[in-house]
Protein backbone atom coordinates (compact mmCIF):
# COMPACT_ATOMS: atom_id res chain seq x y z
CA UNK A 1 0.00 0.00 0.00
CA UNK A 2 1.31 3.45 -0.90
CA UNK A 3 1.81 6.25 1.61
CA UNK A 4 -0.77 8.38 -0.18
CA UNK A 5 -3.37 5.60 0.11
CA UNK A 6 -2.70 5.31 3.83
CA UNK A 7 -3.01 9.06 4.20
CA UNK A 8 -6.35 9.05 2.38
CA UNK A 9 -7.68 6.39 4.77
CA UNK A 10 -6.30 8.22 7.80
CA UNK A 11 -7.77 11.53 6.61
CA UNK A 12 -11.23 10.04 6.09
CA UNK A 13 -11.18 8.55 9.59
CA UNK A 14 -9.91 11.81 11.05
CA UNK A 15 -12.71 13.79 9.36
CA UNK A 16 -15.31 11.45 10.89
CA UNK A 17 -13.63 11.88 14.29
CA UNK A 18 -13.60 15.68 13.88
CA UNK A 19 -17.25 15.85 12.87
CA UNK A 20 -18.41 13.62 15.72
CA UNK A 21 -16.27 15.46 18.25
CA UNK A 22 -17.65 18.83 17.24
CA UNK A 23 -21.26 17.64 17.37
CA UNK A 24 -20.53 16.27 20.84
CA UNK A 25 -19.04 19.61 21.87
CA UNK A 26 -22.28 21.37 20.91
CA UNK A 27 -24.49 18.61 22.34
CA UNK A 28 -26.32 20.75 24.90
CA UNK A 29 -27.09 23.56 22.46
CA UNK A 30 -30.37 23.54 20.54
CA UNK A 31 -29.59 22.34 17.00
CA UNK A 32 -31.69 25.05 15.34
CA UNK A 33 -29.75 27.78 17.17
CA UNK A 34 -27.10 29.89 15.45
CA UNK A 35 -24.97 29.24 18.53
CA UNK A 36 -25.00 25.53 17.69
CA UNK A 37 -23.75 26.14 14.17
CA UNK A 38 -21.14 28.61 15.43
CA UNK A 39 -19.91 26.18 18.07
CA UNK A 40 -19.61 23.30 15.60
CA UNK A 41 -17.86 25.47 13.00
CA UNK A 42 -15.44 26.96 15.52
CA UNK A 43 -14.61 23.47 16.77
CA UNK A 44 -13.94 22.27 13.21
CA UNK A 45 -11.71 25.28 12.53
CA UNK A 46 -9.66 24.60 15.67
CA UNK A 47 -9.30 20.90 14.92
CA UNK A 48 -8.45 21.62 11.27
CA UNK A 49 -5.67 23.98 12.36
CA UNK A 50 -4.26 21.33 14.70
CA UNK A 51 -4.49 18.70 11.96
CA UNK A 52 -2.70 20.97 9.50
CA UNK A 53 0.12 21.52 11.99
CA UNK A 54 0.37 17.77 12.53
CA UNK A 55 0.49 17.03 8.79
CA UNK A 56 3.13 19.70 8.24
CA UNK A 57 5.22 18.19 11.03
CA UNK A 58 4.88 14.67 9.63
CA UNK A 59 5.85 15.90 6.17
CA UNK A 60 9.10 17.29 7.57
CA UNK A 61 10.16 13.79 8.67
CA UNK A 62 8.89 11.85 5.64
Amino acid sequence: MKLTELFDIEQSLWEAFRDASCVREAFEIERSSIVYLTTVNRCKINLNKARTEYINLVMLFS
